[in-house]
């Protein structure tokens, strides 16, 4: 029987999967059945990467959202009882966690961390953008340390907070993934877009522009996230790389260094 990793990041808003070949060279980023689904079907996304009855998986899953990782250990012991399945936690990052409380840093950061690390030049640190849920900006020194950082509320969230929070502003589309709006807004839903977008620009600059006055002014950034193809604009040097699926990359990092143990 072929043994498959199966890859898995489970954010606030919905959960991306692959299946990766842990025999392929170590430079291999291809990944299988690569797809997202909703976090109230945990089931569809198990599904996806048990096509093949004849892959025994090997589950390594990132998680922020405890109920939806539940249900899909739930589903995976009730359905797949001869995979192997582990939820990664702190413990599991080959970084150093140089921040307060380690076990409270969400997984996703540590696992972008670990990649970007990864990709990073010798002496050089690297700085991490990921646009989710929420909007996080975090670092990794040149020694392999994660040095925490910054999370803002996504564009998402933003839009229903002001929506939520006053009597007459709308709810917006506020995907990043457009044409940068026009800062002059010309009525309430432009001015409510333009606001969220180039607030978020001003804020990922002033973070970004201090973290690299520590690490130094030529540090990379990797951008990644559901919203990051919208993010060229906010970091507009020659330092700088979208990557469309930085947290399962991470997670394959973690998982060649755990692939001999296990736990729940």
């Amino acid at each position: 029987m072929n043994r498959w990793w199966a890859i898995v990041d489970i954010g606030n808003s919905v959960a991306k999967c692959g299946l990766f070949d842990p025999n392929a060279d170590p430079s291999s980023r291809e990944f299988k059945h690569l797809s997202d689904a909703p976090l109230d079907d945990p089931q569809r996304l198990a599904k996806l990467l048990a096509l093949e009855a004849d892959l025994h998986l090997e589950w390594f899953v990132s998680s922020v959202n405890r109920p939806a990782e539940q249900r899909l250990r739930a589903w995976i012991e009730e359905f797949r009882p001869t995979d192997r399945y582990r939820r990664l936690t702190y413990e599991d990052c080959p970084l150093k966690i140089a921040v307060d409380f380690p076990e409270q840093v969400g997984f996703d950061r540590l696992a972008t961390s670990v990649a970007a690390d990864g990709w990073r030049y010798p002496g050089q640190g690297a700085i991490v953008v990921d646009a989710g849920t929420a909007l996080k900006v975090h670092a990794v020194s040149a020694a392999s340390e994660f040095l925490g950082g910054v999370i803002l509320p996504g564009f998402r969230l933003a839009a229903q907070a002001l929506q939520k929070g006053t009597d007459l502003l709308p709810m917006v589309d506020a995907s990043l993934n457009i044409s940068p709006p026009d800062v002059f807004g010309r009525n309430t839903q432009a001015a409510i877009r333009g606001g969220l977008y180039w607030g978020a620009v001003g804020a990922v600059r002033e973070v970004v522009a201090r973290m690299r006055a520590d690490l130094g002014a030529a540090t990379p950034v990797f951008v990644t996230g559901g919203d990051a193809q919208g993010l060229g604009v906010l970091i507009d040097d020659d330092d700088s790389r979208f990557v469309p699926h930085m947290c399962l990359e991470g997670i394959v990092r973690i998982a060649r260094g755990l692939s001999g143990s296990y736990r729940s």
